[in-house]
């Protein structure tokens, strides 16, 4: 059996009863005491009033009671007005929403890598000026790899040294990556980039090659070199990826020894790095 709880009222109210009770007998017993040591004829003059001193009695237990009961409220409405403070407080100290970066921020600007962030001043991450003994007179081209991590920017003709260079986002780490190449592509897996030799003239052919932007060691592949028949002039160009990203898309153009032109699409496996054609 579970024991019946007494509200602080009740438990209040039924002390009260047991005041009364107790002071009852002692004034009864006070007053036979007392009686004892009085005359006869003052015994009904001195009797106690023990009305009028319950009526005080319940009257300051009333008062107190009332008293308790007013600052039980107070103690309520306090409680109650830090709650709500605490939740607006919480409210305010929320982290304000950041806006999520975009590649389209990064620009080439007077021949700066730039990051121009809406709303706020242009921020040059590769300076052009870092590489005037290269000959460089400005970048042309940048890209950023598919998860935000990497740049890969193309100094272009008609610059004495053009080049292909890859730095972190922040444009830190800058590292030469190739010379007289352009039209740089990051694998889906931002671990690689291919791009092509430039055309520099109408003999030359055109290939696409590979690097290991993650391999400390890594060295440059021509991808595509050997799938060129002898005696033709073949120029590859990068298209994109299959989707499922196992294959390089790519598309090319023939001139032969007698000047006829033919063209063409093509894949290269990934994995096997065979160049397929169809």
């Amino acid at each position: 059996m579970t024991e019946n709880k007494q509200s602080p009222l009740n438990k209040t109210m039924a002390s009260t009863s047991n005041i009364f009770e107790s002071t009852d007998e002692y004034f009864l017993k006070f007053s036979r005491e007392a009686n004892k040591h009085l005359p006869q004829d003052l015994i009904t003059t001195t009797k106690p009033k023990k009305k009028y001193f319950r009526f005080f009695l319940l009257i300051s237990i009333i008062v107190i009671l009332t008293i308790y009961a007013f600052v039980f409220h107070l103690y309520q409405q306090n409680q109650k007005a830090k709650e709500s403070l605490r939740s607006k407080t919480a409210l305010t100290n929320l982290p304000t929403p950041t806006i999520s970066f975009s590649a389209d921020w990064i620009k080439i600007q007077n021949g700066n890598v730039v990051l121009l962030q809406p709303g706020k001043d242009p921020v040059i991450l590769v300076d052009k000026k870092d590489y005037e003994q290269t000959g460089i007179t400005g970048f042309s081209k940048v890209s950023v790899s598919p998860n935000n991590k990497f740049l890969c920017f193309e100094a272009l003709p008609p610059v004495r040294e053009p080049a292909i260079y890859i730095s972190n986002i922040d444009g830190s780490n800058v590292k030469l990556i190739s010379r007289n190449k352009q039209n740089c592509t990051f694998s889906p897996d931002e671990r690689k980039i291919f791009y092509v030799n430039l055309l520099s003239s109408k003999s030359i052919p055109v290939n696409i090659f590979e690097f290991d932007i993650l391999e400390p060691d890594s060295q440059e592949k021509n991808l595509t070199i050997i799938s060129i028949p002898a005696g033709i002039i073949r120029r590859y160009e990068i298209v994109g990826f299959s989707s499922d990203n196992q294959k390089l898309i790519c598309k090319y153009e023939d001139i032969n020894k007698t000047n006829e032109e033919g063209s063409g699409n093509c894949q290269i496996n990934l994995e096997t790095q065979q160049v397929e054609f169809f």
